[in-house]
């Protein structure tokens, strides 16, 4: 008697057709892909929030967008907003939480009263208003980059401000430094083995630095490196101002009002001055000076 054998069943999907099996391999690619890159406008209203959705039309833009801020004010009040790049021609106000741009941006008006500006990219801002918060981060991907102000950059208040772990702060327009609050900045260091730069203040030639502060117990900017190529001038107040940074000066350091303790040494290429009854003091680290005119009137 002949014996059939029952037919072989293929091992695999069972009772899939190979071109279903495709179609639901695409269909999972296709899902798990990243999101592309988006340009996202902000719709309104103005003077808004930047978590909400419903400004942007829907959804908050993530780290692969660019955020079109267009003439609106802005806030960034909590969490953290990453996204590839930010424009705008309007005031972006940082309040609270973490703004993190990964590549060029722009904006009229820059605001920071708390919470941090970070990321790789460049921030340009037509003026700056910073009465407290920090530019930079503790973060092994978002250390660094870079803060350029064209116009008056304006420091005031009482509340500390920090430039750490690598930003950079460029002051192509001057500024403005009033009120108690100090600058706290780093030196070079790590970040979990990561190296980051030292933070670094850039005082364009021809421009004016000019320190109002009178705090009680002085004032001061700590750590990083500070270049004046322009001119670092103490206008007002009977207090002192420490700055134990390093201090490279290729322009001009008068010192008109109260005391001016250079701290952390720096070379000395550019002329320093002061008048009657105030105090320039070279009392730190080790000061290189070359060719360097010393006045007093």
């Amino acid at each position: 008697m002949r014996r059939t054998s029952a037919p072989r069943r293929r091992h695999g999907l069972p009772g899939r057709h190979p071109l279903a099996i495709a179609a639901l391999l695409a269909l999972g690619a296709a899902t798990s892909a990243p999101a592309a890159a988006a340009n996202v406008s902000w719709l309104g209203p103005n003077a808004s929030f930047w978590d909400l959705a419903s400004n942007w039309g829907g959804a908050v833009p993530g780290p692969a967008d660019t955020a079109l801020l267009g003439a609106f004010d802005t806030e960034v009040r909590s969490g953290i907003a990453s996204v590839q790049a930010f424009s705008g021609t309007g005031r972006l106000r940082i309040s609270g939480g973490t703004l993190r741009a990964a590549t060029a941006s722009s904006i009229g008006a820059l605001e920071l009263t708390g919470g941090a500006l970070s990321g790789k990219g460049t921030v340009t801002a037509a003026t700056l208003l910073w009465t407290g918060g920090t530019m930079g981060e503790f973060d092994t991907v978002n250390f660094g980059g870079a803060t350029t102000v064209s116009g008056l950059a304006t420091l005031s208040g009482s509340g500390g401000k920090g430039l750490i772990y690598g930003r950079t702060l460029n002051l192509n327009g001057g500024a403005v430094w009033s009120g108690a609050g100090g600058i706290t900045m780093n030196d070079a260091a790590s970040i979990f083995g990561t190296p980051t730069p030292a933070s670094v203040i850039n005082l364009a030639a021809g421009k004016t630095f000019d320190d109002q502060g009178n705090g009680a117990a002085g004032r001061a900017i700590t750590n990083g490196i500070i270049n004046n190529a322009g001119t670092y001038l103490r206008s007002a107040g009977t207090g002192s101002t420490t700055i134990a940074s390093q201090f490279n000066n290729t322009g001009a350091v008068n010192v008109a009002a109260g005391t001016l303790f250079l701290q952390n040494g720096g070379t000395q290429t550019g002329s320093f001055s002061t008048l009657a009854g105030t105090t320039l003091s070279f009392n730190g680290g080790a000061h290189t000076l070359t060719s360097t005119p010393l006045a007093n009137a």
